[in-house]
């Protein structure tokens, strides 16, 4: 795994500061209990979309966790804005930052780029475009809620696999930024398990998407993760040096002269 060498050299070579109060995820929360105006983006790929479900506005793990931020905290206005990406995944999403999300002074961020950033892919230029996104949201003190899933051809009875190379990699960054994590892959390994189940109650025969069913799974493992990081007092980590995307001191080098 590219990230595993990676972040040893960073353990290595240097600290990390807990100075960004503003992404507390309990400062959040209690703002959100005092009746503030928040700012809760989702930022994402076609699963944020909430392609699969009956009605991406009231079927989809988007709408379900706005339903559920406004029934958690009704003293509190939520100014819920989408930033979908579409296919192009983070290498794109990190363009779109500045202009879709941070101008939206956003108190809460979700995102979504696991599947969309190939989750068989291991090459360093895309984690660097995922972890600039990381970067840039941390700096400007807003909490992070990763959202991961993987596809249907990775779940199954006898599945004891660690998971695709991205999914370990995506769940090293967060943690490193001490992003909340919405990891749908336990879940779903532990449902399959148990008979009667089957992969096609999430993903119906020839979809690629989650149903209904998938996008309840992916709502409840993501509440839970955010009501934990409140729980735990979780701050955001800015490292002091980035593992990946220092190779981007411009983001147009993303792309060849």
């Amino acid at each position: 795994m590219v990230l595993a060498v990676a972040l040893l050299f960073h353990a290595l070579t240097s600290l990390a500061r807990d100075d960004t109060s503003s992404s507390s995820f309990a400062n959040f929360d209690a703002r959100a209990r005092n009746g503030d105006n928040l700012s809760v983006i989702f930022f994402g790929g076609p699963l944020t979309r909430g392609d699969g479900a009956s009605d991406a506005e009231r079927t989809s793990f988007r709408a379900l966790l706005k339903n559920y931020l406004k029934e958690k905290y009704p003293a509190s206005h939520f100014v819920f804005q989408d930033s979908v990406v579409s296919e192009a995944g983070s290498k794109f999403g990190m363009f779109l930052v500045d202009r879709d999300v941070l101008a939206h002074n956003p108190d809460l961020v979700f995102i979504d780029f696991t599947i969309a950033d190939n989750l068989e892919g291991t090459d360093s230029k895309t984690l660097g475009c995922y972890e600039r996104i990381l970067n840039d949201l941390t700096r400007n003190n807003v909490p992070i809620v990763q959202i991961i899933l993987g596809t249907k051809n990775y779940f199954g009875p006898e599945w004891t696999h660690l998971g695709p190379p991205r999914y370990r990699d995506h769940l090293e960054l967060g943690k490193l930024y001490h992003a909340a994590t919405g990891n749908s892959f336990p879940f779903i390994q532990n449902f399959l398990r148990t008979k009667p189940h089957q992969r096609d109650q999430i993903w119906p025969e020839d979809k690629t998407d989650p149903n209904d069913f998938g996008h309840q799974i992916i709502f409840e493992v993501t509440r839970d993760a955010l009501a934990k990081a409140v729980r735990d007092q979780r701050v955001g980590n800015l490292p002091l040096q980035s593992v990946f995307a220092g190779q981007f001191k411009n983001r147009f080098q993303m792309f060849p002269a």
